[in-house]
């Protein structure tokens, strides 16, 4: 089974935790890359993910290298709002920015 980050609405807390487990071992293990943009973003990597105790808000961006996009994972736990989306354009500059990709030859 290929781990991958999917756009796409995040509909409880448990499976809030699925995502940020999976994300984690897919920053990890170099898959993508933690962008580390705005601040609002929650660098929970290096963590022990607990159901529940994450901030009320955060936002991170997340640079996919086998398909060459980005993501962000916007997160209002307080209200139950959280979802991921795959981004373009500015998002994708961001990433050029920070050095994340090389253009291919």
């Amino acid at each position: 089974m290929e781990l991958k980050i999917k756009p796409g609405k995040i509909r409880d807390p448990k499976e809030l935790l699925q995502v940020l487990k999976k994300i984690k071992y897919l920053v990890l293990n170099g898959e993508v890359q933690f962008v580390p943009y705005g601040s609002e973003y929650w660098d929970f990597h290096q963590e022990m993910i607990i159901e529940g105790q994450w901030p009320d808000f955060f936002s991170n961006s997340y640079y996919d290298k086998r398909d060459q996009a980005v993501y962000n994972l916007i997160c209002n736990t307080y209200q139950g709002n959280c979802r991921i989306k795959k981004e373009g354009g500015k998002e994708n500059w961001i990433a050029r920015l920070f050095g994340l990709f090389t253009k291919k030859t």
